[in-house]
């Protein structure tokens, strides 16, 4: 097959403001996880699929399977569709003061 690039798991974007592998963040509408660091204008690996852990603001708790939303501050993952976008879904229960959650991205 000719048209074939790659699996799409992995993308290689150009940064528009510096970021810190392992740092979450939307870059257009696609919602991943940098897998290197880079400065503005630097191109890096932006992971798009898999499970990974993510901040969470203290107070957020879920239970597995309960759909994860990237909130619009950049603070982190929770349970509440309100002033966020889904990201993917809780892995692992989440319970007050936790500042991390597993989360397995989605499209």
């Amino acid at each position: 097959m000719k048209n074939y690039i790659k699996s799409g798991a992995t993308i290689t974007v150009t940064a528009t403001a510096d970021v810190v592998s392992g740092e979450a963040h939307f870059v257009g509408d696609m919602f991943g996880v940098a897998q290197d660091s880079a400065v503005t204008g630097e191109d890096y690996e932006f992971l798009r699929c898999g499970e990974f852990e993510l901040l969470t603001p203290t107070a957020v708790t879920a239970s597995v399977g309960v759909k994860a939303y990237w909130l619009d501050n950049g603070t982190g993952v929770t349970g509440s569709a309100t002033a966020s976008k889904l990201v993917g879904k809780f892995t692992k229960a989440n319970i007050n003061g936790d500042i991390v959650a597993h989360v397995v991205l989605t499209d």
